[in-house]
């Protein structure tokens, strides 16, 4: 009886392990300006985050003292590649990306690419538990 039980306990382990909970990005992120480092003067940025099953929406907001920009993108996150335009792109640019969650549901990973971008961003969930911007952008 105690060899079923075991032998029980260890299928159901890696079930119970595997039901990770996805990470929330959903919410408005701030430019902690005090934080951060290299940026022009006057940079302020804000991000709303609109997070489902299937995508990540997001919507930014860019101050400079050059004026004002906003970016609004869509993720989805089924791994599958896409065509879109590169925000503040030459007339016609086109790029491809995909979005995929990280094993263990760690995070976000999405890839970029175009003619003059490649770039991948990944969106780690520890950075959320810290109360910071979820982005790192590694070129």
């Amino acid at each position: 009886m105690k060899l079923i039980l075991s032998i029980a306990c260890l299928i159901a382990l890696p079930l119970t392990t595997a039901a990770v909970a996805k990470p929330d990005f959903n919410g408005t992120w701030v430019l902690d300006t005090n934080r951060s480092f290299s940026n022009p003067p006057g940079l302020e940025q804000t991000m709303t985050v609109v997070q489902t099953d299937s995508q990540i929406t997001v919507d930014a907001k860019i101050k400079t003292q050059q004026g004002e920009q906003k970016i609004n993108e869509t993720y989805k996150l089924d791994g599958a590649e896409a065509d879109f335009t590169p925000p503040g792109g030459q007339p016609g640019a086109k790029g491809k990306r995909k979005a995929m969650w990280l094993p263990g549901a760690r995070g976000v990973v999405i890839e970029t690419w175009s003619l003059l971008i490649l770039q991948t961003v990944r969106l780690p969930a520890r950075l959320l538990v810290n109360g910071r911007c979820p982005l790192t952008v590694q070129c």
